[in-house]
């Protein structure tokens, strides 16, 4: 997903909601070993600003029903 922090976080929890909540984010990466700079912010950014932000979101939505 692709935007301002605020920006992922909305689509973070749409999907959430869309398939009933999650327990993992998987991200997947490349070998930016020749500029890791932009990679590593992107990093950063998702651990310290994205996920607390999702995770006090979702943290106030029920459980989905096993079925």
């Amino acid at each position: 997903m692709v935007g301002s922090v605020e920006t992922v976080v909305d689509k973070l929890e749409a999907t959430y909601d869309q398939v009933g909540g999650f327990g993992h984010l998987l991200v997947p990466s490349f070998d930016y070993s020749e500029n890791p700079g932009p990679w590593k912010e992107s990093m950063r950014l998702l651990a310290e600003e994205v996920m607390p932000r999702l995770n006090a979101r979702i943290a106030r939505k029920p459980a989905a029903a096993v079925v």
